[in-house]
């Protein structure tokens, strides 16, 4: 029997297991992919960089998912981690998780998962948090 390596696996050097090249390994948390540190490092520091806190909130999410930083749940870690920033900034996701599962599926699969279709789909679903009563 061969037990060779078969092409396209390589060993991981966090986790010594053996992925495929065209998926995402281990989040290397010392050097993060340098467009996920691009997109989230500048807005978070330099306000104004995109128009609105949706604009955003959008290339955080576009970044996390297409990076595929995580070697699974890219698209629950992504939605979560827009949901808090949203939440910090006084802002709240008004469409239930079945929704927003729903129409993630449809952007992957239609091949738009991208600035241009999520944010008008979160200028939607996304609303300002009232004041909490004094």
């Amino acid at each position: 029997m061969d037990y060779s390596i078969p092409p396209g696996f390589e060993r991981c050097a966090v986790c010594g297991e053996y992925h495929g090249t065209t998926r995402a390994t281990h989040l290397n948390w010392l050097n993060p992919p340098p467009s996920v540190v691009g997109n989230v490092q500048v807005p978070l520091a330099v306000r104004n960089y995109y128009d609105t806190i949706i604009h955003e909130a959008a290339a955080l999410l576009e970044s996390l998912v297409q990076n595929h930083p995580f070697v699974d749940g890219n698209k629950r870690v992504a939605f979560a981690v827009i949901d808090v920033f949203l939440r910090i900034n006084g802002y709240s996701i008004t469409a239930d998780s079945k929704t927003i599962y729903h129409y993630i599926i449809m952007l992957f699969e239609q091949r738009t998962f991208d600035m241009e279709h999520l944010v008008p789909w979160l200028q939607e679903i996304v609303e300002p948090r009232s004041a909490p009563p004094r």
